[in-house]
């Protein structure tokens, strides 16, 4: 079934996005307020994901075509959940960790942090700092069960944490010193599942089902801006 979109409940929620599907939003709504194709044209060719060539072909046809017909349709692999709903869980422990932090440095205040996360998506979230020493962290939430951790690895499910290997190999290259910061909820998927949904906007639970229902060029730029917008929003 095809999710419509509502170019302009998209710009409501994500007015800056370089997600193509905003951009394209953006083009239609400038179109709708008289702008002159050849104007628009440049202006979606000037955010950088499409040729002028290209910008100039959608914008000819942009008035009389649904924008979901130029996006392109998410890939669900496997069981795979709601995409978004599972970017949820790192966001919220983000922000419990942000939090510890600000207590750790009113107890200590010698102790600084730097939030690395502006940086793109690195091995590195946040790091601690007190005179010249440095500690790198990565925020991880631990959102399933490791249910094979007897047979696998000799330990119960409940005293191993689901971290795959390659996360450490990848860590060991790159940053030799960095500490995982995991929080261990079992129930905090589910919870968002159940709940969140009734908390959003109309505007932002369009903007939900749009982001599970298509991808394409810059689609994580999309995702952070509502993610961590709606955990801002609403975490209390």
């Amino acid at each position: 079934m095809t999710t419509v979109v509502d170019h302009r409940m998209l710009i409501e929620v994500l007015p800056q996005s370089r997600w193509i599907g905003a951009q394209l939003a953006r083009a239609k709504i400038a179109l709708e307020q008289g702008q002159s194709p050849e104007s628009v044209a440049r202006l979606l060719y000037a955010d950088g994901s499409l040729t002028l060539t290209k910008a100039k072909e959608i914008v000819a046809s942009l008035a009389a075509v649904p924008l979901e017909s130029l996006l392109t349709v998410r890939t669900k692999m496997g069981s795979a959940e709601n995409p978004i709903t599972k970017l949820f869980p790192a966001a919220i422990t983000e922000r419990q960790f942000v939090e510890a932090l600000d207590a750790l440095s009113a107890k200590r205040p010698s102790v600084r942090y730097r939030d690395d996360r502006k940086d793109g998506h690195t091995l590195v979230d946040f790091t601690l700092t007190e005179g010249d020493d440095e500690i790198p962290v990565n925020v991880k939430n631990a959102g399933t069960r490791f249910e094979n951790a007897a047979t696998l690895v000799g330990l119960s499910p409940d005293d191993c944490i689901p971290i795959p290997a390659y996360k450490a190999h990848d860590a060991v290259e790159k940053v030799p010193n960095l500490l995982y910061a995991v929080c261990v909820n079992y129930g905090l998927l589910a919870k968002i599942r159940d709940e969140l949904l009734s908390l959003l906007s109309p505007a932002e639970g369009h903007v939900w089902n749009v982001l599970n229902a298509y991808g394409g060029t810059l689609i994580r730029d999309a995702e952070d801006q509502f993610i961590y917008g709606m955990v801002s929003k609403y975490w209390d």
